[in-house]
């Protein structure tokens, strides 16, 4: 599980090339450099979940009035299933209370079963499908689309 001295903290641009490692390791179709880099030059922000100064996850997201969206959220490969990627969740989640958001959206790929669980677990509930959204290496899976009702 995730160790007690887990820092959780907002992205900063030198955090970037800590981003696109892990990025890379845990996607077969990863972001670009590029791509990040436009995300977080308008209105998109991330946090981090650091130990010992080093990059273990981030969740990458968007915020419009009253709702917001996870556009990414990953762990390092190394660490993955001991709690990183909930705690960060869970942090975001309250981050939003002061902004009065209502709803939270996501999608998430169908034959990510980790991630639906954890999605579910913090009561995302699905309400729609995009077929043969995510492409894998040999063939196409959905995306599920969820979301969180905040009040």
């Amino acid at each position: 599980m995730a160790g007690n001295n887990i820092e959780i903290r907002n992205y900063d641009l030198k955090d970037l090339p800590e981003i696109l490692k892990i990025e890379k390791k845990a996607h077969t179709n990863p972001w670009s450099e590029e791509f990040f880099s436009k995300q977080f030059s308008g209105s998109t922000r991330a946090l981090l979940s650091l130990e010992d100064n080093q990059v273990l996850g981030y969740l990458v997201y968007q915020q419009v009035l009253d709702e917001a969206e996870v556009l990414n959220l990953v762990t390092c490969v190394e660490r993955q299933n001991q709690g990183y990627a909930s705690r960060l969740l869970n942090q975001f989640l309250m981050s939003l209370e002061p902004y009065q958001v209502k709803r939270v959206y996501l999608e998430v790929a169908s034959d990510n079963l980790a991630a639906i669980a954890l999605y579910t677990k913090y009561l995302f509930e699905p309400h729609g499908i995009r077929k043969d959204y995510y492409k894998r290496e040999n063939y196409r899976c959905n995306a599920i689309l969820m979301s969180r009702r905040l009040e």
